[in-house]
């Protein structure tokens, strides 16, 4: 896996608080994006892929932009400001497809930081190369309440080039028509240091 190790080091920012992602996203949520059809073919290919065809049980699609020296931490994808509650409206997310849009020149691997679930560190890495896909759990099959520990994972540092990948959350009911969707945009208004129009 090559120069895949992370840096046990936290980086911190001028408060001292660990950085846990550095890298930029965007989201597609106006109708200009959502109704493109490369947006819409990406759908359709999720929800042929999951049997999940209704977009409404879909996030909107994020896209993401690493370059040399981004990176995110562990992390699970059910830890979201409004799906703590797994008891919400639309239930929790119980699978991400990410798609990895260019090929890395060098890092930037989507790492499974505890595969088997057993704390044995046992770990996958996956190398980002345009038009691979990636589908997996974020709860468990027997309980769609509880977390599924072997999909704990990182985006490992981009070394060298740049690394565009996209990514929806499916939901366990509908998302887009439930109050957490506004829930979401709020949280996020209040993190960015400008006014979304």
């Amino acid at each position: 896996d090559g120069d895949g190790d992370d840096d046990d080091d936290a980086d911190a920012d001028g408060d001292g608080e660990e950085i846990w992602r550095t890298s930029t996203t965007a989201w597609c949520q106006d109708d200009t994006c959502m109704d493109d059809p490369i947006v819409q073919r990406i759908e359709r290919k999720i929800g042929l892929t999951t049997g999940i065809v209704d977009e409404n049980y879909y996030e909107n699609l994020q896209l993401l932009k690493y370059v040399p020296g981004q990176y995110y931490k562990e992390h699970h994808d059910e830890q979201g400001d409004c799906y703590q509650d797994r008891y919400e409206p639309d239930g929790p997310r119980i699978l991400t497809f990410f798609l990895y849009l260019n090929d890395v020149e060098q890092g930037g691997e989507t790492r499974f930081t505890d595969i088997f679930g057993d704390d044995t560190g046992a770990y996958i890495d996956v190398q980002p190369k345009r038009g691979r896909a990636l589908l997996w759990p974020s709860m468990r099959n027997n309980n769609v309440l509880a977390y599924d520990v072997r999909t704990f994972h990182a985006a490992l540092e981009v070394k060298k080039g740049m690394k565009y990948a996209a990514n929806a959350w499916l939901h366990l009911r509908d998302y887009r028509n439930s109050e957490c969707e506004e829930q979401d945009m709020d949280q996020l208004k209040k993190k960015l240091p400008f006014d979304l129009i």
